[in-house]
């Protein structure tokens, strides 16, 4: 079919769908006919004429062309969408007859008066009609027939899309070239009725991005993410020739766009955290036989350099107990130039793709899930080759080409991910080789067991090598067992003892005192290494404890008598540490770790240094220096540092992390966390001094720009899940609404949106105002200092929800239900911050002064659905909230009653 056919098909479709959604929805006002005359009353005749009349119009244009489109082909797939308004007419103009035939014998109920009054059925209005109808239809299947007819328009608008995007290619044009083409013919022809020319618009708009935020646009691009593209061309060569290179240089864009996607905020981070290895370590790694001293063990040994060579599926495991260091080994030989040139023995004449993975527990969600692991994986193996996203992301790259750069992209689904991967084997397969890397499965959250049986699955594919590391669990240790592996713990006495000596001859009073008695300084260094049993962090905090004494002067006989003192397990080195901590720091070394326990986001150390600093909002960090920057952050490694003696550090990112996996470990065992927490400073709140960190941080250009929308919400909402923790006090409700209130204007400034910057939640179309989200994250002593200056706020939410419905349903409950009308339900979200009562609270509050209940039956129903569902596992709330607003119900009534009698007196 040509495309002005599509668009006049499509225009018929969309007219009939738009009025019997409107028939079936709660509209007030005048009919409009399908003729275009208005009345205040319709006649059950009329309006069933008019649903035939726009059905046969969709009728008349698809019997045209039925018999001659191809079975199977884009235009058959297009004309049967189209054919289900005719299903839908039917069913309505059978409502509408067993209502005719009931002639004058139902009353209706006015709404909103409470007046009953008799009304003949064949002359009523069109408010009254769609009450009417409810009693031919249930609730529940007016529901579905409005929903089918969403459906419908938004397949058919895909399908006309997808039909102008096949034509558009066969011109060798791209979407908007041939919609603007389309749009020109019809301005200039008189057969074509202005619904033709509206919906052609409307879909230019969409393809050239001039309505991004339109719901047609939006639900447009959602039925494109659901459907199963492949792509149609041959998947281009790693060849340069010209014609190639011109190719891939048309679809750069895209390209860039699908890579970039797959990029998460902290996807560096863990690596940036892992130390260095210390000078002329490891090496022995690459060796063909360990050490003479090295007592091998069934595990201890296995040729790495041979693996590395030779082509077996075998997965290579690196083993060994907490702080051993295989962290820092596998940051060693990820980039050692002697695996690159093993690899390519093994490789061939086929180049390889390098991949390499660090999981951290004590890190985001992505940095220590599946979906983390994939999305690194994919994005350092299509960053290196381009070419490949055509046939690796095949659903991504056909709706960025259909859609263009316009097209919003979906977070990434571990399903999509999956798939993602899958096809990345298929199309590197007599092309490329692919090598992975993955630092610490004891670090991934979930089921481990089905994390090795993944990796295991990965290992069998054709021309891969996978090196992994943990600590030696069960269930490593019962899976990798045959593996080649290596136990870190009996290899490194050697590298210990040269970081030890490395380390105290860095120490003019070393020198002093080894001149005096070299066998003490022996005797000492031998104590260590025995003592260490392989952990290298065991090693690096006792170094660093006797440095500083030996600074102070203390003689052999002192470090010995220490160095025996010191626990030999990490969780109670730990303890000693702390003891150690001068009492004038404790209170610091609580603030430092407290605020590290309750960061949501990777917690920098410029954030920590402006906790510290007075007048802490007035700062403005776009006028500060890089320099200053920089020395705001080695003031506050330099306060760790003799805060919590090495337990928490920062990182070449400038992040504040504990110096390693087990220091966290021991912060959560037992009483550890209470013992710290009374060490606080009296009214110091963790989430409280964060949010004014990130108050200040906001206004940082860096936030803004180069990142897509739904990474800024997350750290927005990061921001508003502080403030729904803070502990509740009269001082801190105040300081929590003063800083709501500068958080809120920054945002507006720094977001350009000014009051609409809310809209970058991904559920919201029409937007929802600071309020709203307010009441969706539960800031209950914000929303009631609020009310209490400004009663109005309760009756002026702009959105398309009001403010009840954010306060009883809460952030969660709108993003799944985004999440899975865009990319379908395909796991569920992660759940956050929810205290029911609190939320309960909340309700009641919003209730008692008034807020707005125009849509109050809506969130009752929706309320009692989710009772059924036990959505979240929180069926007691529901069941709570429920039975709140059916008692504000009948006090309402009996208010509405008593003003009504006094009205009439």
């Amino acid at each position: 079919m040509d495309p002005l056919t599509i668009l006049g098909i499509s225009a018929a479709v969309v007219q009939f769908v738009d009025f019997g959604t409107k028939l079936l929805s709660h509209a007030t006002g005048a009919y409009k006919s399908a003729t275009g005359k208005e009345s205040t009353n319709a006649a059950l005749s009329t309006v069933s004429e008019d649903i035939q009349l726009l059905c046969g119009e969709v009728d008349k244009k698809l019997a045209v062309f039925a018999a001659t489109v191809p079975s199977g082909s884009l235009d058959e797939v297009y004309l049967r969408l189209c054919s289900q308004c005719g299903d839908i007419a039917r069913e309505l103009n059978n409502a509408i007859s067993k209502l005719q035939a009931r002639g004058m014998k139902n009353q209706c109920q006015i709404p909103g008066t409470g007046d009953s009054r008799c009304t003949r059925i064949k002359d009523t209005t069109w408010n009254t009609l769609t009450i009417m109808l409810q009693s031919i239809l249930s609730e529940k299947r007016i529901g579905e027939l409005r929903e089918k007819m969403h459906d419908t328009r938004q397949q058919v608008s895909l399908a006309a899309l997808v039909c102008l995007w096949d034509d558009a290619k066969k011109q060798g044009k791209i979407l908007s070239q041939i919609s603007q083409q389309q749009l020109d013919i019809m301005s200039t022809l008189n057969r074509i009725d202005m619904t033709a020319q509206n919906f052609g618009q409307e879909l230019h708009e969409t393809v050239g991005g001039a309505n991004r935020d339109s719901q047609t646009c939006k639900d447009i691009e959602s039925a494109i993410w659901s459907a199963r593209w492949q792509p149609e061309y041959p998947l281009p060569g790693s060849s340069t020739s010209s014609e190639k290179a011109s190719s891939l240089l048309k679809m750069d864009i895209s390209i860039s766009r699908i890579v970039h996607s797959l990029l998460f905020p902290t996807m560096k981070d863990r690596e940036a955290t892992i130390q260095k290895s210390y000078a002329d370590t490891y090496h022995w790694i690459f060796s063909d036989a360990p050490c003479p001293e090295v007592v091998l063990t069934q595990q201890s040994w296995s040729g790495f350099s041979t693996w590395l060579q030779n082509r077996t599926q075998d997965i290579f495991w690196i083993t060994g107990k907490p702080g051993s260091g295989k962290s820092t080994l596998m940051k060693f030989i990820a980039a050692h130039p002697v695996v690159e040139e093993n690899l390519s023995r093994w490789s061939g004449s086929l180049p390889f793709i390098k991949a390499v993975f660090y999981s951290w527990n004590a890190g985001t969600v992505l940095q220590k899930s599946h979906e983390g692991l994939l999305r690194s994986l994919l994005h350092q193996c299509l960053s290196q080759q381009h070419h490949l996203v055509p046939a690796v992301c095949p659903r991504r790259w056909e709706a960025t080409q259909m859609l263009e750069r316009h097209l919003n992209l979906p977070d990434w689904s571990l399903a999509e991910l999956m798939e993602c991967l899958n096809s990345l084997f298929l199309a590197c397969r007599g092309q490329y080789n692919l090598v992975f890397f993955i630092d610490g499965l004891d670090e991934f959250n979930g089921d481990h067991s089905q994390l090795v049986e993944f990796i295991k699955d990965l290992s069998q594919q054709n021309g891969i090598k996978i090196c992994v590391t943990s600590r030696p669990w069960n269930v490593f240790n019962d899976t990798f067992i045959r593996s080649p592996s290596l136990r870190l713990q009996d290899l490194t006495r050697g590298d210990i003892k040269r970081y030890v000596i490395g380390n105290f001859n860095e120490c003019p009073a070393y020198k002093e005192l080894y001149a005096i008695s070299i066998r003490s300084a022996e005797q000492l260094v031998q104590t260590i290494l025995d003592k260490a049993d392989g952990v290298f962090l065991w090693v690096s905090l006792v170094v660093r404890t006797l440095v500083v004494q030996m600074r102070e002067g203390d003689k052999f006989a002192d470090l010995q008598a220490t160095l025996d003192s010191l626990p030999g397990d990490l969780g109670n080195l730990f303890d000693a540490i702390w003891r150690r901590i001068d009492e004038r720091y404790l209170s610091d070394a609580s603030r430092f770790i407290l605020l590290l326990e309750n960061s949501l986001m990777p917690l920098r150390a410029l954030a920590v240094w402006i906790i510290d600093e007075e007048d802490n909002l007035a700062l403005d960090f776009n006028t500060m220096e890089r320099l200053s920057q920089s020395s705001a952050e080695k003031i506050v490694r330099r306060r760790l540092n003799s805060r919590t003696l090495g337990l928490l550090e920062t990182s070449p990112g400038g992040l504040v992390t504990y110096l390693h996996r087990t220091v966290q470990e021991w912060v959560k065992s037992g009483n550890t966390l209470e013992t710290i927490y009374t060490a606080r400073p009296m009214n110091f709140d963790p989430r409280l001094e964060l949010l004014t960190a990130e108050t200040v941080l906001l206004r940082e250009k860096g936030l803004w720009q180069g990142r897509n929308e739904r990474d800024i919400w997350e750290h927005m909402a990061n921001c508003l899940s502080y403030a729904a923790r803070v502990e509740n006090s009269d001082l801190r409700n105040e300081r929590l609404t003063q800083l709501l209130d500068k958080w809120d204007i920054n945002a507006r400034e720094m977001s350009g949106r000014s009051l609409e910057w809310p809209r970058i939640q991904p559920w919201s179309t029409s937007g929802c105002s600071f309020i709203g989200l307010a009441a969706q994250f539960c800031l209950l002593p914000y929303l009631q200092d609020k009310v209490t200056d400004m009663p109005s706020v309760l009756q002026s939410d702009p959105s398309n929800v009001h403010l009840l419905g954010h306060a009883v349903f809460g952030r969660d409950y709108f993003e799944q239900r985004w999440a899975e009308g865009f990319i379908g339900k395909l796991e569920p979200l992660k759940m956050h911050y929810f205290v029911p009562e609190r939320r309960l609270e909340l309700v009641h509050f919003l209730l008692a002064h008034g807020v707005n209940t125009s849509r109050k039956k809506d969130i009752e129903r929706q309320v009692s659905r989710l009772v059924g569902q036990n959505w979240r596992g929180e069926k007691t709330y529901w069941i709570a909230v429920g039975k709140l607003l059916k008692s504000h119900n009948q006090v309402w009534r009996a208010l509405s009653i008593h003003r009504k009698w006094e009205g009439r007196s």
